[in-house]
């Protein structure tokens, strides 16, 4: 679909879907495993409409604004690349990222702030979609092996990215060492 000819956004719609995606451990969820991949897809839908709507609003911010918007970006192609059906506790998880990045996009869609005339979408494009290895840093390309874990020795241990599957683990396991804090003797 060409930029001319984007469906148009259904604020309300997507608020009540992720407001459901919120209260994936609670009462409201329908019936289910079946409405649990239903509502998975909801939301992945929605993202996918909101991306190219909030990376033109991107283009035209300026300031911090932007450098949230394009981390918001980023998150999504990372939940939108990992968005496929799983266990059911693996699954509810991923409906929760679904929908708190569902609603991150729509508030900067709705409420961008000050704009300006568009800079770098394409650049912004390519940042957002560009992976690296959590251990080693080094880009992953287009088609070369990987994995999706949680990156070792971040301070913030619930993050997930991805890793090389070849040689990288030596790599990785002397970068962990190195940036465990040093301890006063």
């Amino acid at each position: 679909m060409s930029d001319n000819q984007r469906t148009p956004l259904d604020a309300q719609t997507i608020r009540e879907s992720y407001e459901t995606g919120f209260d994936v451990w609670g009462v409201n969820l329908v019936k289910g495993a079946s409405g649990l991949a239903e509502l998975r897809l909801l939301l992945t839908g929605h993202l996918q409409l909101l991306v190219p709507e909030v990376t033109d609003v991107v283009a035209r911010m300026r300031g911090f604004t932007r450098s949230v918007g394009i981390h918001c970006l980023a998150q999504a192609h990372q939940i939108l690349d990992d968005a496929k059906e799983r266990s059911p506790a693996e699954e509810r998880f991923l409906v929760h990222d679904l929908a708190v990045n569902a609603r991150a996009l729509l508030a900067l869609y709705e409420m961008p702030g000050p704009r300006g005339m568009p800079v770098g979408r394409e650049e912004i494009e390519q940042t957002v979609r560009r992976k690296g290895c959590g251990a080693c840093s080094r880009p992953i390309k287009k088609g070369e092996p990987q994995k999706r874990a949680y990156l070792p020795g971040r301070p913030a241990s619930a993050l997930k990215g991805s890793l090389h599957t070849d040689n990288c683990d030596t790599l990785a396991s002397a970068n962990t060492r190195h940036r465990q804090p040093h301890t006063a003797s």
